[in-house]
Formats: structure tokens, C-alpha cells, sequence
């Protein structure tokens, strides 16, 4: 099984390679957690708000949560934050 310094690590190396450059800058690192089952992470990453039109807040921020298996380290998906 994985570590979860390795789920980190892998959730930000697979959004680095899906995403636009602009949507992949100074990621943080704002939740992590182990699923019940313990078959896989949830990684939320936090990027700041890009866009055409500057947020009210500078400090807004777009959540992503990535899924990654335990096991094997292989990012399974990733979803919006809500």
C-alpha cells in the first residue's frame, strides 16, 4: 500500500499532466484522506481561481479531489469539490 505522501505526490503529477498550465499553478495540498474500505485516497487539491475577470477575493481558490488507489498509486479520476 501506498503512503500518503505518494497519494500526494501522485494526484499533483496527474493534474499536472491533465490540466491546462494556467489551471495548474501553486497547488495546495488541503485535505487528505484514507476511505473507509482502505482501497483509496482522496487527495484535494486547491488551485487559485483563474479567469477573465479577477475573483473579488484574491485568495479564491478551485478544489479538485483526486481518487487514488492505494495499491498501485494509479489516479482513478478526479472531481470538483463541492
Amino acid at each position: 500500500m501506498i503512503e500518503a505522501k505518494e497519494a500526494v505526490r501522485a494526484a499533483s503529477k496527474w493534474a499536472k499532466e491533465i490540466l491546462e498550465p494556467d489551471q495548474f499553478q501553486n497547488p495546495s495540498l488541503e485535505e487528505l484522506e484514507l476511505e473507509e474500505d482502505g482501497k483509496a485516497w482522496r487527495v484535494t487539491l486547491g488551485f487559485p481561481q483563474k479567469g477573465l475577470f479577477k475573483p473579488a477575493n484574491e485568495n479564491a481558490k478551485d478544489y479538485k479531489v483526486f481518487r487514488v488507489e492505494a495499491e498501485t498509486g494509479d489516479v482513478l479520476g478526479m472531481r470538483m469539490w463541492k
